[in-house]
């Protein structure tokens, strides 16, 4: 199992767009692979589980790889939040 901790920089959050381009990146491996965020894990597969997380902007959060290709599923999951989650404008 590994982690990192992560700040989320859209200015909206992770609200259904971001969330969508997170769970795509996340279900391409076989890792199980969440984020903690006030005591509580969201499934980075589940575009539901990571709608009802509320993660805002600034809010600092933990993701967790666990599993085969861990390594990999953090590496490209980490992309995705430094790319601005695919957006030409990421704010």
């Amino acid at each position: 199992m590994i982690s990192e901790t992560v700040t989320i920089q859209n200015s909206k959050g992770l609200n259904l767009r971001p969330v969508t381009v997170l769970s795509e990146a996340a279900c391409r491996y076989r890792s199980h692979c969440f984020i903690r965020f006030n005591g509580r894990e969201a499934d980075l597969k589940s575009v539901l589980s990571l709608l009802a997380a509320g993660l805002r902007c600034g809010d600092i959060a933990e993701v967790v790889c666990e599993g085969e290709d861990e390594r990999e599923a953090m590496e490209g999951i980490l992309d995705v939040f430094r790319n601005g989650f695919g957006a030409q404008n990421p704010a």
